[in-house]
């Protein structure tokens, strides 16, 4: 019809739902004289204005205030990376308040959980040839990937909506979009008129199933550089632990390493949340839990921040710890399987237990238990990083004593507790001595000895060698040879203190309490004394060969 015609007119129709099939209208208009006017169109295609896309109907229902959405990190956290969750896809009609530039297309951010459903969709002669997609447009995590939808495709609408589960397989938050695809899911326009689509936003979080943990070690006396590695560590002497954690996402879903969790979405960033432990499995006893023994160091241990350590969902730790000797000091152990072991646990309370959640994963992964003698074995509840021997070590510096024409070797033993007394420790080859840690104690010089009068040879190392220096390594320059005082000559007869200063030597750990023997002032039952040991010059040392020194008279006794 012609609108310069007289008598033509125009007719508006209102399509609350797609035409079925042709597209064709074909109205029959009631005339004055009771006959009917019969008209027909032409062909015309109605699409949908977009897709709504919710979980459950939680959009629908609760708005931004549903599980499902979350800005940022700062959200709560609402499925697992490779967890299935229902979702709809509803083909919907227009509204104004949904398209405010008028281009038919559902703006940014535009809610369509309330437009009413086009329950023709995919209906039509043609929809065997198109589907509907979903596909990730953004993720919130900065510097992450765009995860992986499976069971993307929604086909077979029925009433313009169709839910089954789908699995997103990343960390963080991400917004989704929904496009009509063809059979190789490239994007098409619905029936040849323009594109459909429908976006939801801040979709999550997701969060990992758990962590897996790989490349445990404990590395004995870490600071001493032993060669070979020594096989125990003394109580308060640095030790290392090393370790990798993989943030995983469920195991039906591949058991993808979740690239993601890193930054403000790893929420495992903390040396508290490794719950570092000390366990001593007592097999006829309670096990006994001295984790209240083990420290942390303040420099050179495990960082007490290290969120931005995280690397594409892998966590490389190491750093040095120590296990602490008890608190009053008193000599205690030997310790000689200290269980040293963790439960790294984030604030989404996920860990490296795979029963929390996942089924499918082997449960032989947490393998140490507190128990009492009565629930032997119980139920594990840390996963070990390495069991340790740990002993109560001290310090001497053995008494020395000769002509003042002839320079002294010093000699030192180290000890350790067995449980009853102080016995050499003759595993101990690695404890290091340099002279400049060594002094003579101010005021205590005796006789006709000065000070200045005998030096401390420098530089010069004394490394032990079974617990003791005192030249028995059966080579031609031994490293355990003796330190020496030098001679401080005829006429000069006399005594005089020598002290180490463990604390200077990287050896506090081996000190004792020696009654206020160096002189420090401090009586006190510390248990942190520096050895002392009395030098004497004017007195025969005899012959290390010789047994027995016995005076013999060539005439008959008087």
């Amino acid at each position: 019809m012609s609108p310069n015609v007289p008598g033509d007119k125009f007719f508006y129709y209102i399509f609350y739902d797609i035409p079925f099939d042709d597209g064709s209208l074909t109205p029959a208009l009631a005339a004055k004289s009771g006959d009917t006017v019969d008209v027909a169109s032409n062909q015309f295609i109605v699409r949908p204005f977009g897709f709504d896309i919710d979980f459950s109907n939680g959009r629908e229902l609760n708005g931004v205030a549903d599980d499902s959405y979350s800005v940022d990190h700062t959200g709560s956290r609402w499925k697992i990376a490779g967890e299935a969750f229902d979702t709809t896809v509803t083909a919907v009609g227009w509204q104004a308040g949904d398209d405010l530039n008028n281009d038919g297309v559902p703006d940014s951010g535009a809610n369509l959980a309330n437009n009413h459903p086009t329950p023709n969709f995919d209906l039509d002669s043609e929809s065997g040839d198109y589907s509907v997609l979903l596909s990730v447009v953004e993720t919130k995590v900065p510097g992450g990937i765009d995860g992986v939808i499976t069971d993307d495709d929604f086909d077979n609408f029925a009433l313009g909506a169709q839910t089954h589960s789908i699995v997103y397989n990343e960390v963080g938050v991400i917004d989704m979009r929904a496009d009509i695809v063809d059979a190789t899911d490239t994007v098409i326009p619905y029936l040849g008129t323009a594109n459909v689509q429908g976006t939801v936003l801040n979709v999550g979080r997701f969060y990992p199933n758990l962590f897996t943990v790989a490349d445990t070690d404990l590395l004995s006396r870490v600071l001493q550089a032993c060669t070979p590695e020594s096989t125990f560590t003394y109580m308060g002497e640095a030790f290392g632990v090393e370790f990798t954690l993989t943030a995983k996402g469920l195991t039906d879903s591949g058991n993808y390493t979740t690239v993601n969790y890193r930054g403000d979405y790893a929420f495992l960033d903390t040396f508290v949340e490794l719950e570092m432990v000390a366990i001593d499995d007592v097999s006829t006893a309670d096990d006994v839990n001295y984790s209240s023994r083990l420290v942390n160091l303040m420099s050179g241990g495990i960082p007490s921040d290290f969120s931005a350590t995280w690397n594409n969902g892998i966590l490389e730790l190491s750093g040095n710890m120590r296990f602490d000797r008890a608190a009053s000091g008193v000599p205690d152990g030997p310790f000689s399987d200290m269980q040293i072991a963790f439960l790294p646990t984030d604030e989404d309370n996920v860990t490296i237990d795979p029963a929390r959640e996942d089924p499918l994963t082997s449960l032989s992964v947490l393998n140490v238990d507190l128990d009492t003698l009565a629930t032997e074995p119980a139920d594990p509840e840390y996963r070990l990083i390495l069991e340790h021997e740990f002993r109560y070590g001290r310090l001497i510096i053995e008494n020395a004593y000769g002509p003042e024409t002839e320079d002294l070797a010093l000699t030192f033993v180290v000890e350790y507790f067995d449980g009853e007394e102080f016995v050499r420790n003759t595993i101990d080859s690695c404890t290091l001595i340099d002279v400049t840690d060594l002094s003579y104690v101010p005021g205590t010089y005796t006789g006709d000895l000065q000070d200045t009068e005998t030096t401390l040879e420098s530089p010069d190392t004394a490394k032990f060698l079974e617990g003791q220096t005192q030249g028995l390594e059966n080579v031609p320059s031994p490293t355990d040879a003796p330190l020496v005082t030098t001679a401080p000559g005829e006429g000069n007869s006399g005594t005089v203190n020598v002290t180490l200063d463990l604390n200077a030597a990287g050896l506090g750990f081996l000190g004792f309490e020696w009654d206020d023997e160096d002189g420090a002032g401090d009586p006190g039952e510390d248990y942190d004394d520096d050895p002392v040991g009395v030098i004497e010059f004017g007195q025969y040392r005899l012959h290390d060969r010789i047994i027995n020194w016995q005076e013999i008279y060539n005439r008959p006794t008087p």
